[in-house]
């Protein structure tokens, strides 16, 4: 008897330690409840702070043709070894600073289009309602950030402040060239229309309208240096043979803006197949040459 009394009174002391403990925590849900907002708006925050990356792919045929010269196909014609010599060639190829170089020239991509966003300026190239359209063999002023702002549906301001040393940078980049030019005030400022160049002693451009705008938006524009932009593009496209020995490649590439991957991947195709013509062009006519 005096055991099971024991043992019916420790049980109660236990129920009442739980209960008295559940009653604890639960006098700190205020504490709770702000932890978890905190981290809610801490992980909010970060999901939005942190740049989105897409990732794009795209298949070729790499494969030997009877023609010396490319077919009307969208096949690309390399006429080396075997299939891993050919893969192991277009890699060589695609990682070269001549090839990137080209694709860069091709598209313009040292010219930068960005919009302020809610953590950063984003590059908005391909999502902008205009284009820059440049004079390469003229300088443009470079590695500043120049603001665009819509005035009206026919004209835009262009704007920059001034650096404090008083002078700025131009390149010319038919020449690849960087010089400098001597500047008064603290800014620049002025009007200009669409689709009409201008030409002054900082630019050389045309802004040209590709759809309507809306009066009031802001957007800015950077021109870089092509070996900054060629050094940032070259090795960004992958490859890997879809199975082993066959002639099918897959080119990927990575980056936060889909347009710009996209455009990428389709000019080093273009490039690709446009080099291998004049190689086999080339070939053919030094054949005629010699056999003449």
């Amino acid at each position: 008897m005096d055991v099971k009394s024991n043992f019916s009174a420790e049980s109660i002391q236990n129920n009442i330690d739980l209960k008295s403990y559940i009653f604890k925590i639960l006098a700190y849900w205020k504490l709770f409840l702000v932890t978890i907002i905190i981290g809610l708006i801490v992980a909010n925050f970060m999901n939005g702070y942190k740049q989105k990356r897409f990732s794009l792919d795209t298949v070729i045929s790499v494969k030997e043709e009877n023609n010396p010269l490319f077919s009307t196909g969208t096949n690309i014609a390399f006429n080396w070894g075997g299939a891993s010599d050919e893969v192991e060639t277009v890699k060589i190829i695609l990682g070269s600073r001549s090839h990137n170089e080209k694709v860069v020239n091709k598209l313009k991509f040292y010219i930068n289009y960005l919009k302020e966003g809610r953590y950063r300026k984003e590059d908005v190239y391909g999502y902008t309602p205009f284009l820059v359209n440049l004079k390469s063999d003229k300088p443009q002023l470079y590695n500043k950030l120049i603001k665009i702002e819509f005035i009206s549906d026919s004209k835009y301001k262009l704007s920059f402040d001034f650096n404090e040393s008083g002078s700025e940078n131009l390149i010319v980049y038919d020449k690849d060239s960087v010089s400098n030019i001597k500047t008064e005030g603290l800014n620049f400022s002025e009007e200009y229309t669409f689709n009409k160049v201008l030409n002054n002693k900082f630019f050389n451009l045309s802004i040209d309208k590709t759809r309507n705008i809306n009066s009031g938006d802001i957007y800015f524009i950077k021109f870089g240096s092509i070996d900054g932009t060629v050094g940032a593009y070259k090795g960004g496209v992958s490859v890997r043979g879809l199975v082993s020995g066959a002639s099918l490649l897959n080119l990927s590439m990575q980056g936060s803006n889909k347009k710009r991957i996209e455009q990428y991947l389709n000019a080093t195709v273009q490039v690709l197949k446009e080099d291998k013509q004049e190689q086999k062009i080339l070939y053919a006519r030094k054949t005629k040459d010699f056999i003449d």
